[in-house]
């Protein structure tokens, strides 16, 4: 009885890596991939508001989140605004407009749903009289497994590792060196 030998997807490993450790180097690399432009993609600490103009008064409206990112086309999510008096007390009676920069990325409702239309990035304001904030809102593309798989091989200096061999390429990554061989020659 001849068996043929089992061939995985052309990138998997015949070692076993722990699920938790290969997740948690993901999501490091993926929050690596996600800051290496300038704008803050998180806060500095937990309660870090929008940024906010200030009237000669002192009043103020603040965002939260000030980041919100939105994983497809479709969803929807809530931004909440608050005004402050020169005191930091809550206007409990304050009304806010909301505004999205651009409407083909997203668009706000009078209550702040978020909504999404189209992949991109772009910026929603409350306006209470003359004061506003803004919170960027990111529409985002998922990644495919490839795209992860290239992020993970270039955040944890892929090209330095022992055996890199074939990370990024096609090439069906459980041939032994005997099969390879073979194939190389064929």
């Amino acid at each position: 009885m001849t068996t043929m030998p089992f061939r995985s997807r052309p990138w998997s490993s015949q070692r076993s890596v722990g699920c938790a450790a290969l997740t948690a180097v993901l999501l490091a690399a993926l929050l690596l991939e996600a800051c290496a432009d300038d704008v803050p993609t998180a806060p500095a600490e937990e309660s870090a508001p929008a940024l906010a103009m200030m009237t000669e008064d002192s009043t103020r409206v603040v965002i939260e989140p000030h980041w919100l990112t939105l994983d497809t086309i479709g969803v929807s999510d809530t931004l909440t605004a608050t005004v402050l008096d020169a005191d930091g007390d809550t206007i409990d009676d304050a009304t806010v407009t909301w505004e999205s920069a651009d409407t083909t990325i997203a668009k706000v409702d009078t209550a702040g749903v978020v909504t999404s239309v189209e992949f991109g990035k772009t910026k929603v304001t409350a306006t209470y009289d003359s004061v506003a904030a803004y919170a960027t809102v990111e529409v985002a593309k998922p990644l495919t497994d490839r795209e992860i798989l290239e992020i993970f091989y270039e955040a944890t200096g892929g090209e330095d590792w022992t055996e890199n061999e074939n990370w990024l390429s096609d090439e069906d990554r459980n041939l032994s060196t005997v099969e390879r061989h073979i194939a190389e020659s064929v």
